[in-house]
């Protein structure tokens, strides 16, 4: 009888452990992604059954916290003059002893109402257009459709026009920048729908027919889909990243001591966490669904071997160096966020290595830099693994430390303005430079 009474209280508990979610403690701030400025008074939500529960709103300095059950399926982050955000909870593991999660909120302003430019249906208020048109005539408006937290062109989806006047409806696809000509004045909607983005539902006024040509620029609201970690077991990592099976590689930037989190795409990454020796100390598959991810992870203190495929050996031409003697400046381009270099610039580094061994006198130094997106203080770290990463691989080209001098600015210094996408893309960079 003892052994039953043992027996069934061991299952109570059991399913008592089972059906009480666990607790996780979410810390981070919310910033406005045009200014960088962090923002008070965001409130946020959870949502069952069609009933919202307040849980935090953000400080003077845009910071906040709150507890989360790990069995809330969605959140809901609400503030006067931006955009909502309401976002799934995906997915929660943890594996270490610290349940601390610390993630970074990107609110877009709201588009108010004007005149010949797009803004969200939400802020209409009534308003008359008086079609005053003399001469029969029409406009020609292209539109450029854009992420509004990284600026990058959104290429796939759909952008649907209907006229107040007429009734009539029209489609174009984003493959391109859709050009739309309108033959008079009115107020006309327009719906854009694309993957990974939350519909925009907007008006355009247009009452001056004056045949002068313009540009509009619509600005997406991202689906949130964050992968937020923390990390316990070695206190020297120094940087996590995710690989996708596609390729595309995103850096995890560091929001506080071992807590690490990014926006990214849902999909299957490999993940690796590296020390500050940049040696790998973690490796391991990680499916990122739609929504908020959080990811408790224990790592080793011992470098993991990295195992290289054998390459066949393949009869060509010693690379020549041909013209570095006159060199200024040697410009490797990185992707955002990223600290690995493209494999087509190998060719560049190897010349100059081959250089620098014949001319063992000369020296070069090596500066990483970064675009305006994100905080200084991240930048300044990508900058410096940019510029470690280059000085890595001409060490391993047998080029002598006393020939590199390294630096990492940020985004102190840039190429060209950073005005546009293309522009960005040319200031994430290492310049490499010849001493005298």
């Amino acid at each position: 009888m003892r052994k039953v009474l043992l027996l069934l209280l061991l299952c109570m508990v059991v399913w008592d452990m089972n059906a009480s979610p666990q607790a996780l403690r979410i810390v981070g701030q919310a910033n406005d992604v045009r200014s960088g400025a962090s923002v008070s008074g965001v409130s946020f939500y959870i949502e069952k059954e069609n009933r919202r529960t307040l849980l935090s709103s953000t400080d003077e300095q845009g910071h906040f916290s709150f507890d989360l059950l790990s069995d809330a399926t969605k959140l809901i982050i609400e503030k006067k003059g931006y955009r909502l955000i309401s976002t799934g909870i995906s997915t929660y593991k943890n594996t270490g002893k610290r349940i601390d999660f610390f993630v970074k909120i990107p609110l877009i302003p709201l588009d108010a109402q004007a005149n010949d430019t797009p803004y969200m249906q939400s802020q209409q208020t009534q308003y008359t257009v008086e079609n005053e048109q003399k001469k029969k005539t029409a406009i020609v408006r292209k539109f450029f459709v854009s992420d509004a937290v990284d600026g990058s062109a959104v290429r796939k989806g759909t952008l649907c026009f209907e006229f107040t006047r007429n009734a009539k409806k029209e489609c174009k696809e984003l493959n391109e920048e859709p050009v739309m000509s309108f033959a008079e004045s009115d107020i006309v909607g327009f719906t854009v729908s694309a993957e990974g983005y939350q519909e925009y539902k907007g008006n355009l006024i247009l009452e001056k027919m004056d045949e002068r040509p313009s540009k509009y620029d619509i600005k997406l609201t991202p689906e949130i889909t964050m992968l937020s970690l923390n990390i316990s077991g070695n206190p020297l990592v120094a940087s996590c990243k995710l690989t996708a099976d596609s390729g595309g590689e995103i850096v995890l930037p560091a929001l506080d001591k071992m807590a690490y989190s990014a926006l990214v795409r849902a999909g299957n990454y490999r993940l690796t966490v590296f020390d500050r020796k940049m040696a790998l100390i973690h490796s391991e598959k990680v499916s990122v669904a739609k929504g908020l991810n959080f990811m408790g992870l224990v790592v080793g203190n011992k470098p993991i071997p990295v195992r290289e495929a054998p390459v066949a050996k393949a009869e060509t031409a010693p690379v020549k160096a041909e013209g570095l003697d006159s060199l200024e400046t040697l410009t490797i381009y990185f992707n955002q966020s990223d600290y690995t270099f493209k494999a087509d610039e190998k060719a560049k580094l190897d010349a100059l290595a081959e250089w620098l061994k014949i001319n063992n006198n000369k020296k070069v130094r090596v500066v990483g830099h970064t675009d305006n997106v994100g905080s200084t203080k991240l930048n300044i770290t990508l900058s410096e693994f940019r510029a470690k990463v280059i000085r890595h691989y001409l060490l391993s080209r047998k080029v002598s430390e006393k020939q590199i001098l390294w630096a990492g600015v940020g985004g102190k210094y840039p190429a060209v303005k950073n005005d546009t996408e293309e522009n960005k893309r040319l200031n994430r960079r290492v310049e490499i430079s010849m001493l005298p």
